[in-house]
């Protein structure tokens, strides 16, 4: 059976010494919290791996509350130990399963040169504003979803509801999984905009300052595992969305330019998983060379 971790008196959650998936030993310090305006450790009742961890750092909590679940180890065959899935993990894996379930999983794909948008953002670098792939892309999408937004809708049993709205949303590492950020009314903020938005709303979703007021409305989904290397795959669908744009790694390759010559530019792909109950490849592929049209010119305000 589990342990759990029980706030010993009403006061405030500060910071969590362990995170879920973490072995612990019996009465090795778990959570520090305010009670009675002094700073307590509080230990682990019994020894195994940290399942869970309930309480958000600054949340009040009441006297008796549970604060962590801790896991005994629990070995199997050869010695091996099962680490069980801790809350966020859970919630990770009800919602793909439910995704790849409800939508019609459909992926198509462009390759995009960024020549110019790599200078740019070059020029910007050496001027003190040193600003990553992810705002451009966003923006590039956002700017898109204005000219097709269908993609920007959300998939209803009735037909699909396109909101007023353009919110992207931005999957973010934090401890023992993804969280979601949600950058709101995306074409009309300037990329240095986003890109301090992204910064800010990342750092809260890692601090355990998340929740529903930063990753909730989105109304489309960039992601970008490139950044850890990934020169193509395929991305789940949020729902309810009704599409989800992968960007992947710059890497240089021959390409061939007009008048038959080749030169070594500076390219990445971009995949589209789009439901193809609502969208067909008309639609989602305008989208796609949109958004290579605004990448490739990286004409978009900073």
């Amino acid at each position: 059976m589990s342990a759990s971790v029980v706030m010993p008196a009403g006061g405030t959650v500060l910071q969590w010494l362990k995170r879920p998936g973490d072995w612990v030993a019996p009465g090795e310090a778990v959570v520090t919290v305010a009670v009675g305006g002094a700073a307590h450790a509080l230990p682990a009742p019994a020894g195994g791996v940290l399942a869970a961890a309930l309480v958000r750092p600054g949340s009040a909590v009441a006297p008796g509350e549970d604060l962590a679940y801790i896991s005994p180890a629990v070995a199997g065959p050869g010695g091996q130990r099962l680490l069980p899935w801790d809350h966020l993990r859970l919630r990770i894996a009800h919602h793909m399963q439910y995704s790849s379930n409800a939508a019609a999983h459909v992926t198509t794909g462009v390759e995009v040169d960024v020549s110019r948008l790599q200078s740019l953002r070059r020029a910007l670098r050496e001027r003190g504003m040193p600003i990553g792939l992810t705002p451009f892309l966003v923006r590039a999408a956002a700017e898109a979803l204005l000219d097709w937004p269908c993609l920007n809708g959300q998939v209803t049993p009735l037909g699909l509801v396109l909101p007023d709205r353009v919110n992207i949303c931005v999957p973010v590492d934090v401890p023992g999984g993804v969280d979601l950020i949600v950058l709101r009314d995306a074409p009309y903020k300037t990329v240095s905009h986003l890109a301090a938005e992204l910064r800010y709303l990342s750092a809260l979703a890692r601090a355990g300052y998340g929740g529903p007021h930063i990753s909730e409305g989105g109304t489309f989904t960039v992601t970008n595992p490139g950044s850890l290397g990934s020169v193509w795959g395929t991305a789940v669908i949020n729902q309810p969305n009704c599409a989800i744009l992968a960007c992947q790694a710059v890497v240089d390759r021959p390409v061939a330019l007009p008048g038959g010559r080749i030169e070594v530019r500076p390219v990445m792909n971009l995949s589209l998983s789009f439901d193809h109950r609502a969208l067909d490849g008309v639609v989602t592929l305008g989208f796609l060379n949109r958004v290579r049209e605004v990448v490739e010119a990286a004409n978009v305000p900073v």
